[in-house]
């Protein structure tokens, strides 16, 4: 196998298993500015958004401030963690769950 093929049966499987197990949904559900993304992927721990329309999302959905740390670009994608506050408030957000704030404790 050449390191093409293998690149490529990488990309392949990353995106197989983003559209088989995560929901497509568009920014504006996850709290965001809708100009962030019109076409994202969620599990209850990760944002997913294509190389192409990453930019959307860091210039209108703030995710420029996101660490690197949380932040891993796979094949033809971007995966955004909820360690990253950012990432935490946007998922709470689509699954309706509600966190006491640190302030109130």
């Amino acid at each position: 196998m050449s390191t093409f093929e293998f690149l490529y049966e990488i990309d392949d499987k990353i995106h197989d298993y983003i559209h088989s197990n995560m929901v497509e949904t568009d920014a504006s559900k996850l709290g965001l500015d809708i100009r962030a993304g019109y076409k994202l992927w969620v599990d209850e721990n990760t944002v997913v958004v294509s190389k192409t329309s990453d930019g959307n999302l860091q210039y209108y959905g703030g995710y420029e401030y996101i660490d690197k740390e949380y932040r891993r670009e796979l094949g033809d994608y971007v995966f955004y963690l909820d360690e990253a506050d950012r990432v935490r408030e946007a998922l709470d957000k689509y699954y309706g769950i509600e966190r006491p704030d640190e302030d109130e404790e």
